[in-house]
């Protein structure tokens, strides 16, 4: 009767990869062999090539798939009797590679117009793979560490956001998207409208008057109102006020001061 002198092995491969099951049997008279699939005959099957030769048994898989893993079974019979030998195919799928992919915006940065004092937000979005880092550029220098923004990103979405806008917020503004394939930049410029005065200057708090000693520190202070903020001069004797090291001039608040140190 047959015999599998040496028989399958269980086998694991890499998808794509060319496979072949080999096994060896004896028997007299030389035995017919015959290949399974899963308990299903693949003898005729062209995605299978099989070969026996003095004894010598082969199932060659030219380009494995995952489709291929199954137990094969090589069964010999002759006239005395039959024998098999049985063994499992396992391929495992190639991991896709990952797609390295250049910066591009998908949302661009508009032309805007903000009213002053008003708050306004530019938004972009950019996608790439790895997914890109964003910088923030106002008349081309960087503005990501300022205090004067808020910056945010997002799954993409980059937004420079301005709590209140001033007149010298008007300015060319570019997001610029880097990744490890390369760079892409997003450009637009921010007009800013002067507020209409809506409300005339006036002084809520005005100075009173102040009495010092000589080398004493001096404190004056006052309060005004009006729409836009009006800007404020300080004179002395008709002349304009200047700081110096002794003299400092604040304005925080609508509330402005004038100190001499001594």
């Amino acid at each position: 009767a047959p015999v599998f002198i040496s028989p399958l092995s269980d086998a694991v491969i890499q998808e794509g990869s060319k496979f072949t099951f080999i096994c060896q049997v004896t028997g007299y008279p030389l035995p017919i062999v015959t290949w399974y699939k899963a308990g299903l005959s693949i003898q005729n099957n062209p995605d299978y090539h099989t070969a026996f030769e003095n004894g010598l048994c082969s199932l060659t898989i030219e380009e494995t798939f995952a489709e291929d893993s199954a137990r094969y079974t090589c069964r010999a019979v002759n006239p005395a009797g039959e024998t098999e030998t049985t063994a499992l195919l396992s391929v495992k799928e190639t991991e896709p590679e990952e797609q390295l992919i250049a910066p591009s915006f998908t949302k661009l940065l508009q032309p805007s117009t903000a009213r002053e004092g008003s708050p306004f937000q530019f938004e972009c979005k950019v996608e790439g793979n790895p997914l890109p880092t964003v910088q923030w550029f106002k008349n081309s220098d960087c503005i990501d560490n300022s205090p004067d923004y808020i910056i945010t990103y997002n799954n993409g979405e980059a937004i420079l956001k301005f709590e209140k806008v001033f007149l010298e917020d008007k300015a060319e503004y570019t997001c610029k998207a880097s990744n490890q394939c390369g760079t892409a930049q997003s450009t637009a410029n921010l007009i800013v409208t002067p507020l209409k005065p809506t409300e005339a200057p006036a002084f809520v708090a005005p100075l009173s008057n102040v009495m010092a000693r000589a080398g004493q520190k001096i404190k004056l202070e006052c309060e005004v109102s009006g729409l836009p903020l009006p800007t404020l001069t300080w004179s002395h004797n008709g002349k304009p006020v200047k700081e110096t090291r002794e003299l400092k001039l604040q304005f925080e608040d609508n509330k402005a001061t004038l100190i001499i140190y001594e």
